[in-house]
């Protein structure tokens, strides 16, 4: 077997000069808020305002939580606006029959004013179901 020999070669690194750094920018301010959560259930009126929104923010996320299971045949939830009710929330991303939490993240930029209009199919020969909503939003 052969031996090895190992050198170390030191090398000079060349810094060029860094040019002058500029202003820093100015990051608007923003802030994350909870609305109140808001309450439904399968006998409410559909569909419905959930809330109006006190001013102009960026819908970041809706959690549906279901609290109890909705046990109508065809049981189906959406969220957003007169305009185009599955905004926020569109039917095939929640299981009302089913007790969790269901999360979109739309990040739907609306006006002061705008309605959030829920819609409860409560499905035929519903009994029960309920639930909240609980919306994250930013400024």
């Amino acid at each position: 077997m052969g031996s090895v020999i190992v050198q170390q070669v030191n090398r000079p690194v060349i810094i060029s000069d860094v040019g002058r750094q500029g202003a820093s920018g100015v990051i608007p301010p923003s802030t994350v808020l909870t609305l109140d959560p808001v309450q439904f259930a399968y006998g409410d009126a559909s569909p419905r305002v959930a809330v109006t929104l006190p001013f102009a923010c960026e819908i970041v996320s809706v959690l549906f939580q279901i609290d109890q299971t909705f046990d109508g045949v065809g049981a189906a939830l959406s969220l957003g606006t007169a305009g185009n009710p599955e905004l926020l929330m569109p039917i095939n991303g929640n299981y009302p029959s089913e007790i969790g939490q269901y999360e979109s993240s739309p990040a739907a930029e609306l006006t002061i004013s705008t309605d959030i209009i829920i819609t409860i199919t409560p499905g035929a020969g519903a009994t029960q179901g309920s639930g909240e909503i609980i919306f994250n939003v930013s400024t």
